[in-house]
């Protein structure tokens, strides 16, 4: 769920440089020209369960999160989102760092094994 916020950020930043595309500058233009070509190459490449088919798609978020920083930063930091923004992501990060540090190390089905051994 925690994903999900950068994921939305990336879309709206995709949605924003989509609609101003004309007026944007070069690198803004050349991020979204970069997006629209993976997400194409990743649809036309058909099935996902293929091996090597999941390339693709592996830049799309990390371009949008690039977008996101270029267009929305100054929104967000108009409207005095960014620090409480921040702060929630970081609580939610550091919520599951605690859970999964506090969560049971599984049995390890090779130990008689390799005392065995």
């Amino acid at each position: 769920m925690v994903h999900l916020a950068g994921v939305a950020l990336a879309a709206w930043a995709f949605g924003r440089a989509l609609r101003r595309f004309s007026t944007q500058d070069l690198v803004v233009q050349v991020l979204t020209v970069t997006l629209i070509v993976l997400l194409a190459a990743y649809v036309v490449r058909g099935n996902p369960n293929v091996a090597g088919s999941s390339h693709e798609i592996a830049a799309v978020l990390p371009i949008g999160a690039a977008l996101a920083g270029r267009l929305l930063a100054g929104t967000l930091a108009r409207a005095r989102l960014l620090i409480p923004a921040l702060a929630l992501i970081l609580g939610c990060y550091a919520g599951i760092l605690v859970h999964n540090a506090v969560q049971q190390r599984p049995a390890d089905p090779n130990a008689q094994v390799a005392a065995w051994l």
